[in-house]
């Protein structure tokens, strides 16, 4: 009875062992081949053919998908270079704005001060007689002289005119918009 109890004991234990082996990974492929040698109890457990079929199918599922993230991570990569250009472009391109804007505001405080001579240059001009403003006048550019003649009332306009030679005063006249 002593032996009986003790081979069951043993052989419990060994179940025990090869059930315990059985859930580790590594020694799961171990305990199935070891087990599947037993006659009674080989069949009973499922075939390592349909296992090897799974097995492969798995590998080639990991090759797919592993080929899948190769080609995401190439796309991730590609996308990543192209924000990193578009992100250096917008950088020159804010350069470029902020040179833009600093030319456009030295034009207007230009403009601005050439608007401020020119009338300062209109009110003394308004202020001479006709002869004196018709010599200065004709001294003048053309168009620094209109844009001087439009600041002046048209009394004034007239009597400069009336002093100046003649093909100067239709020329400027008709720059003025007021002649054919």
């Amino acid at each position: 009875m002593k032996i009986i109890s003790w081979l069951i004991i043993i052989v419990i234990g060994i179940i025990g062992l090869g059930v315990f082996l059985y859930f580790i990974p590594i020694t799961q492929r171990l305990v199935i081949d070891m087990v599947g040698r037993v006659p009674i109890v080989a069949k009973y457990l499922p075939s390592t053919e349909k296992n090897i079929d799974e097995l492969t199918l798995l590998k080639e599922k990991v090759k797919n998908l592993t080929a899948q993230l190769d080609t995401v991570k190439a796309q991730l990569d590609q996308e990543h270079s192209e924000k990193i250009l578009l992100q250096s472009q917008l950088k020159e391109k804010d350069k470029m704005i902020n040179n833009l804007n600093v030319q456009l505001n030295t034009l207007k405080e230009s403009l601005n001060q050439r608007s401020t001579d020119i009338k300062k240059l209109a009110s003394a001009i308004e202020n001479m007689d006709a002869k004196s403003a018709a010599k200065l006048i004709s001294a003048l550019e053309e168009d620094k002289a209109v844009e001087i003649l439009r600041l002046l009332d048209k009394e004034k306009i007239g009597e400069i005119l009336t002093n100046l030679d003649t093909g100067k005063a239709v020329s400027l006249s008709k720059k003025m918009g007021w002649g054919g």
